[in-house]
């Protein structure tokens, strides 16, 4: 907005309301430094319950010690034609301490010459609180890393290690100087160090934890086996900043149990990305478990109270039955002893049906089944897919049932009529060629409906020689895919008997194709019309040919609706009219 096209009061009163607005601290003070204003919002924030009572103070009076001589450096500065920056302490009016980032700039008049100062004053407490956060976290994080019994170490992104607890020194014998950056090696055993550095460089590389296992030399050279373990520490952007690690002792058995849990662990990610679920059943306690996954199968919030019965009732009606014979059957000491069944699960909680695949084992001792533990994953896309395949094929064979019904007709008729096998093969390939260009439309939206201007400008195409004697126009219909193959082959014979002997056959003969739609109760009422002039003039025909009797059936079957042919001297006519409401639903024809 020009302000210079306002009045003068209305680019005042903006000036005041985005100062007001402001959440820093904007004060006005004139060349020797004192407060000659300060905006509302400033007044807040330096909470000054009076301005009179400030106004002409000089303003680095305001400051103590060092930021009282950095304020008054800052108008000088301003006075210079320079920037005055710093940070500084100082409390507001009400004694509130605070921690400011200041700007003093000069302000010129509209001659150039130095008129007053403008200082801004931003209010930084939390950012310098948040500092000072982060280097309290620093000394907690390394007395808490000290008074660990693990080896504790930091490194920088690119894997440079920057600090060791004093357990490290106290189990190595090495100094800091003597390890820091990528000295730690010394300690590894020389059997250990490829595998170790290529895993660190590894996670270095994907940003993924690392973890290792290498034996380390202690003070004395005996070498022990350690488990090393680092994670990255991201910030908010996702960057590494930091990476935090251990070496715990796993010599003996705690390399084994170690061991043991990680392979637990690597199972349940295992099937956690295989998004498979377990089960685990005690038949002589009637105790169920499930993980997550088979509580979601079944709808159900994690933790609450399940039994086989809960199970059983999960089922749906109509596999229930089966279902609980084939776990039975499964716990039997004399039965199969394993478990392959698919079955419906429906929600308890959110109602939703899913197919599932089960997959179970049990065991016996004694001739009693002691366990019986299995598997569970969704393959309801599976079965969505699998009857879809299946719509689809019925749905093709339909359609092809329809399209050589109606290819066998053409046949009979043009082969019939034709003078000579050359004819006939001319004429049926050109009544093909307007099927295809119809079914290419239609293939366009799956076979369910295609637009009437593309079904006319493709029947039509074949029949164009660029003079721009063939016009159409209409509005947006869309017509079902029996429908538009019928009108494809209607305009089809339409055309080729106006090229025999219709408008085609003249130099100057034109065809109009239009089509209308008009409110009707209830609906709309759609009127077609092909109509030919210039051409030769027209007398009735002797007999009626294949080509009037397809326009005239096809057309009144398919569009619901009289079609009349009309042989005019002036030029042949086709027109019909039907109600879009009353047209049947032939998406399945």
């Amino acid at each position: 907005m020009d302000l210079s096209s306002v009045p003068v009061s209305d680019p005042e009163f903006l000036l005041r309301g985005l100062l007001a607005a402001s959440s820093d601290c904007i004060k006005i003070l004139d060349l020797d430094g004192h407060v000659i204003f300060m905006t509302e919002g400033g007044q807040r924030l330096m909470e000054v319950a009076d301005f009179d009572d400030i106004r002409g103070c000089p303003w680095p009076d305001f400051w103590r010690g060092q930021a009282n001589a950095e304020a008054k450096a800052a108008i000088a500065a301003a006075r210079a034609g320079k920037r005055g920056h710093f940070e500084g302490f100082a409390t507001t009016m009400a004694g509130t301490p605070k921690w400011w980032d200041v700007t003093v700039t000069l302000i010129r008049t509209a001659d150039g010459w130095p008129d007053k100062l403008l200082s801004v004053s931003r209010d930084i407490t939390e950012a310098r609180g948040a500092d000072r956060a982060l280097r309290e976290s620093e000394a907690r994080f390394k007395t808490f890393a000290q008074a660990m019994p693990n080896q504790v170490w930091s490194a920088t992104p690119d894997g440079q290690v920057e600090w060791f607890n004093h357990q490290v020194f106290a189990y190595s014998g090495l100094g800091y100087d003597d390890l820091a950056g990528d000295k730690w090696a010394v300690m590894v055993h020389s059997d250990d160090i490829d595998a170790a550095a290529k895993a660190w460089a590894a996670s270095l590389s994907s940003g993924t934890p690392y973890e290792a296992k290498f034996r380390l030399r202690r003070e004395d050279g005996a070498f022990r086996w350690h488990l090393a373990r680092a994670l990255p520490i991201s910030e908010e952007a996702g960057r590494i900043s930091r990476w935090i690690g251990t070496n715990t002792d796993i010599e003996d058995h705690k390399m084994t149990e170690a061991a043991l849990v990680e392979s637990q662990q690597r199972v349940r990610f295992a099937l956690n990305a295989a998004d498979i679920g377990t089960w685990d059943f005690d038949p002589h306690s009637d105790t169920l478990t499930w993980d997550d996954r088979c509580y979601e199968l079944f709808g159900l919030t994690v933790g609450k109270p399940i039994s086989f019965d809960v199970f059983l009732a999960g089922v749906h009606p109509e596999d229930r039955q089966r279902t609980e014979k084939a776990c039975l059957d499964a716990m039997r000491p004399d039965g199969p002893q394993t478990y392959d069944i698919e079955y419906r699960t429906v929600g308890f909680e959110d109602g939703i049906e899913r197919w599932v695949s089960a997959k179970g084992r049990a065991w016996s001792q004694n001739g009693e089944t002691t366990r019986f533990i299995g598997t569970i994953r969704d393959i309801s896309k599976l079965k969505r897919a699998e009857l879809q395949q299946q719509l689809l094929t019925s749905e093709l064979e339909h359609r092809m049932k329809n399209m050589m019904a109606m290819v066998g007709a053409i046949a009979s008729q043009t082969f019939r009529t034709a003078a000579t096998k050359e004819e006939a093969r001319t004429i049926f390939d050109a009544r093909l060629h307007a099927l295809n260009q119809a079914h290419n439309a239609l293939t366009q939206s799956s076979w369910i409906s295609a637009p009437m201007d593309i079904v006319v400008e493709g029947a039509l195409a074949p029949h164009r020689a660029g003079e721009g004697r063939i016009r159409t126009g209409g509005p947006a219909v869309e017509l079902t895919a029996k429908q538009a193959l019928s009108l494809a082959l209607a305009l089809h014979e339409l055309a080729t008997n106006a090229a025999k002997y219709g408008a085609l056959r003249t130099p100057y003969g034109t065809i109009e194709v239009t089509w209308t739609c008009t409110p009707l109760d209830g609906g709309q009422m759609l009127r077609f019309c092909w109509l030919e002039t210039g051409g030769p003039a027209v007398t009735p025909p002797s007999r009626r040919g294949f080509g009037s009797r397809l326009i005239e059936s096809t057309l009144s079957s398919d569009f619901g609706g009289s079609v009349k042919i009309e042989f005019r001297p002036a030029g042949l006519v086709c027109s019909f009219e039907t109600e879009l409401s009353s047209w049947p639903n032939k998406q399945n024809d």
